[in-house]
């Protein structure tokens, strides 16, 4: 065999699957520029209902404004027998 024989054979073979080694690559690339990006963002059922628990009622936001300006000023009386009861009370509900 001469040389132009030997390098013909290389270049022809019947192993040409890897002439291109990067093909694979440069086709995997090609699919992912072909499919944009689709972020989303779900918020679950459970997120939503903590949402909603945690707003307040308008009534309820009211009592608390008055409650705050009360504290700020001064005026504030606390009356300890309420205080006393709904404690027991609280207490006494979780045994």
């Amino acid at each position: 065999m001469n040389r132009k024989e030997v390098s013909r054979m290389r270049i022809n073979g019947t192993n040409q699957t890897n002439w291109n080694p990067y093909q694979k690559q440069a086709q995997q690339q090609k699919q992912v520029q072909a499919q944009p990006n689709q972020d989303r963002l779900e918020i679950s059922d459970a997120a939503k209902s903590m949402q909603e628990a945690g707003k307040l009622p308008e009534a309820r936001k009211e009592r608390l404004e008055e409650l705050k300006l009360q504290v700020e000023n001064g005026t504030y009386k606390a009356d300890p027998s309420v205080i006393a009861r709904k404690m027991i009370n609280f207490f006494s509900e979780g045994d």
